[in-house]
């Protein structure tokens, strides 16, 4: 019987964000879906399976992606699509996080590794459109959330240090990029490094290159993943055609001033407010600590 293991990695420290929950709750309750599909295919046979299969429910339900149901071609090379999650650990540091989750999933036997960061949205198509590649690291397009924004996409060069002689690796970003298509290397006119935030990867990718495979050096442990594959000769490819959505944090100062405005502008929101002052104390009050407890 033909199975296809997929682990899905979790690199976070706390997430998901609450921006990205329940999306990332949905498309893992997607891939589920997707297993129980192979099985039931497994039990009935392909010929009766795809007799049902018109009549079966939409797999992205009311995500309306096309992209995220599997073709009859799929589910043949699928096999029976069994799945691992593997989180964090709570690791603060994501080099070491994505290396725990590499190491666990070589022990369960995974074919495939894919992840993404907790403060990404992405569509349910995404592990079937960068999966029917069949690439040994692939990863969808995502945009660096701070500005300026850019594309995460780099250029990787290297030159001599002039003191050592040793070799230096840099990189040079890639704002004009192809659109809506599978590149690498020769589409950037240089070795391709990409943003590790939503990334499938064949798991004989860790068997040909040795550890460390993410470590934190200041550059990014998804940049050192992309030069460490470039030196062992694995391409790596980007699908320009699978945007993701990247959470922008703009942090506001909270002060007297934003107070005022902000009262003035949504009255209504502080017309339900109880409170009790500190000049209205009650003698009951001061003798309960419970009842003068202001929720800030």
């Amino acid at each position: 019987m033909r199975t296809t293991n997929l682990c899905i990695g979790l690199p976070w420290y706390q997430g998901p964000d609450p921006h990205t929950y329940h999306p990332n709750q949905g498309f893992i309750g997607y891939l589920n879906a997707l297993s129980e599909r192979t099985a039931w295919r497994m039990e009935l046979g392909h010929e009766e399976f795809m007799k049902h299969l018109p009549n079966m429910a939409s797999l992205s339900g009311n995500m309306e992606d096309p992209l995220a149901e599997p073709t009859e071609e799929d589910y043949k090379r699928l096999g029976m699509l069994q799945l691992c999650s593997i989180d964090g650990q709570g690791v603060s540091l994501v080099g070491m996080a994505r290396e725990n989750i590499v190491d666990s999933a070589l022990s369960w036997g995974a074919d495939y590794l894919l992840w993404w960061d907790d403060d990404m949205l992405f569509p349910f198509s995404t592990f079937l459109r960068l999966w029917r590649h069949q690439k040994p690291v692939i990863s969808a397009l995502a945009f660096a959330a701070r500005s300026p924004v850019w594309p995460v996409i780099h250029r990787i060069r290297n030159r001599k240090e002039p003191r050592t002689g040793e070799k230096q690796y840099f990189s040079e970003r890639v704002l004009d990029y192809p659109k809506n298509k599978l590149i690498s290397d020769e589409d950037i006119g240089g070795a391709l490094g990409v943003g590790a935030s939503t990334m499938l990867m064949d798991m004989r990718v860790f068997r040909q290159i040795e550890r460390p495979w993410f470590h934190s050096t200041g550059c990014g442990e998804d940049y050192f993943f992309c030069v460490r594959c470039h030196e062992h000769s694995v391409r790596i490819y980007l699908d320009t055609s699978l945007k993701n959505r990247h959470l922008k944090y703009d942090p506001e100062w909270i002060d007297e001033d934003y107070y005022e405005k902000y009262k003035a502008a949504h009255p209504e929101e502080y017309e339900g407010m109880k409170f009790t002052s500190a000049f209205e104390m009650t003698e009951e009050g001061l003798k309960n600590p419970a009842l003068a407890v202001i929720d800030e």
